[in-house]
Formats: structure tokens, sequence, C-alpha cells
């Protein structure tokens, strides 16, 4: 019997989908979750957020070996922020043979192609395309957005599973003032946190500081990387 889940992606995303599919029927052994980085699986172990079987792969490979987990699963959700056609690679090896379904969460650029299809659309207009890549027959779907009702139904699913580590996630936490250095070292590469970042907000005794600040942090978000978000 295949696997049920494969997820790509451990940051919070990623996370939040697992304790999603074991809500609605996914073991822990029927779950695999994959990434590039060992310390954020790692993280998920250490803090008693995930017990099943984990995986990192070389963002580099583009011929990797997922030995016993190629061809496992019904389910593989790609969650990376920015997905590429090495992830896209990685979850057309781990889906099942035929009818089974890539669901893409995280952000694509326009020009997304794999396997002859730009999967941009697919993503943003939530709809499910069949595309034939290695040899099978595989379903794209996508998400973008969430209206009221989604967020209410994620909510009542964790509330009913009983998942009460909602502070493990969180694996750093900086203060305001902090915020636009560590963005700019985030996007360098040199800060890499494997949960939620935390702005801890504090009294300012000016008005216009916090003015200045956001400011500033809003031009430096602004920078044109062709993701669409």
């Amino acid at each position: 019997m295949s696997r049920q889940v494969a997820i790509i992606g451990a940051g919070n995303a990623g996370t939040l989908h697992m304790l999603l599919a074991k809500q609605l029927g996914a073991k822990s052994e029927d779950i695999v979750m994959l990434d590039v980085d060992r310390n954020r699986l790692d993280y998920l172990g250490k803090h008693d957020l995930f017990d099943g079987q984990t995986v990192v792969f070389d963002k580099e490979d583009t011929d990797e070996d997922l030995g016993d987990n190629k061809d496992q699963f019904d389910v593989v959700i790609v969650v990376p922020t920015v997905i590429t056609s090495k992830t896209l690679n990685v979850a057309s090896q781990l889906v099942v043979r035929e009818g089974g379904y890539i669901h893409l969460y995280g952000g694509t650029r326009q020009d997304s192609n794999f396997a002859g299809v730009n999967i941009d659309p697919i993503r943003r207009e939530e709809r499910k395309e069949t595309v034939t890549v290695n040899e099978k027959s595989v379903s794209f779907s996508g998400a973008y957005g969430a209206d009221s009702a989604n967020f209410q139904k994620a909510f009542t699913l964790l509330q009913e599973s009983g998942f009460a580590n909602a502070r493990e996630l969180v694996s750093t936490k900086i203060t305001l003032a902090e915020l636009p250095a560590y963005i700019m070292a985030m996007a360098k590469g040199d800060e890499d946190p494997p949960g939620k970042v935390v702005v801890m907000l504090t009294y300012a005794s000016k008005e216009n500081d916090i003015i200045a600040l956001v400011s500033k942090v809003t031009k430096l978000s602004r920078v044109d990387n062709g993701i669409v978000a």
C-alpha cells in the first residue's frame, strides 16, 4: 500500500500541512517530510512536532536517488517559498505511478515550466491539470490565497487534533528595530531559521519611530525578484 503523503518543505507551512494531514487520517508512518536543510527536519523531532520519517535531498542534484520513497505517495505537497524544477522533479519521483497528486502550495514564477507545462497558472487559478511526467500520469493542483472559511476550517481541524505546541513553531524572536537587518540577512542566506520568526513589539517613544521603521521595511520588501506571491 502506498504511503499517503509526502511533504516537501519542513518550515512552518509544511509542518502545518503535516499536522492537518494527520488530523484528516494519515498516521506518522504514512507521512514523509523532505527538505534540503537537515536543521529544519531535526527541529521537528527535537520539539516533538513530528516523529515520522524525514529525508534530506540535495537541491543541486537533479538525478537524486530517493530509494524506497520512489513511487510511493498518493499525494505530494510542495511547500517551499519558491518551487523550482528540481523540487518538482523530486515530487514527480515520489508520487505513485498513476493517478497521484502533486499539490502546489509554495510560490511559483510566471515562467515556471515543468514537463512542458507552465505550472504558475495552475497554482494561481487553483486549477487541476493532468500532466505526463516520467511516463506516468500525474494530477497537478494549486492553492492561491485563502478566505475566512479556509482559516476557520484549518483552525477547527488543529483544535480537534489536540495540537498544543504552537509555541514550538517559533524558533527565533527579534525586536522591531532588528527586523530590517534580519530581513537583509535572510535575503543573503546568512540567516535561515528552522521555524517561525516572531517580531517582539516594544513601546516606541515617538510615533514617527515606528512610521520610519515600517517605511524602511516596506522598501526592502519591494525588491522585484519575479516571484508571484
